[in-house]
């Protein structure tokens, strides 16, 4: 969802906004004061997270569990999906999101604002690509080699 886990676990009830498709994350990050940032979701993750509204008081947290038990949950979760390595963790769905917004070609600004980042240079490391993603960048600039470069991949 392009957040920390920490602020996941934070959301409540009424973090989800109804018929806009957005959630308002309150970013940790920020000591001292408070900062929200609103964040697109699909409208699937909405009913979701809708759903468990009705069981619960609008400041009461979406989750009844810890960062200890989500982590380890999120890990389970991508064993099971044979995700292996640095990428198999919360931090890696975040990363993941990052780079799969700007291989989309959603502006850094945008990406920026997702993550909370509160520095460009901190969203820019994810638009610094190699391999297969940085040709598929190349690609989309040049539509006539599209066709020749997957003859050859």
């Amino acid at each position: 969802m392009r957040c920390r886990i920490s602020e996941a676990l934070s959301l409540t009830v009424s973090s989800v906004q109804a018929g806009t498709d957005l959630v308002a994350i309150r970013s940790l990050k920020k000591r001292g004061k408070v900062v929200v940032r609103e964040i697109p979701v699909p409208a699937e993750l909405v009913r979701l997270l809708l759903e468990r509204q009705s069981k619960n008081d609008p400041n009461a947290p979406l989750w009844s569990f810890g960062r200890t038990f989500a982590w380890r949950r999120v890990k389970d979760v991508m064993a099971g999906a044979r995700v292996v390595g640095l990428h198999a963790s919360p931090r890696g769905l975040r990363h993941g999101f990052a780079v799969s917004a700007v291989l989309a070609g959603v502006p850094l600004t945008l990406v920026q604002k997702w993550l909370g980042h509160s520095s460009l240079n901190t969203t820019a490391i994810y638009a610094d690509v190699v391999g297969p993603e940085e040709r598929q960048m190349a690609r989309r600039m040049w539509p006539d080699q599209r066709a020749s470069e997957d003859r050859l991949a």
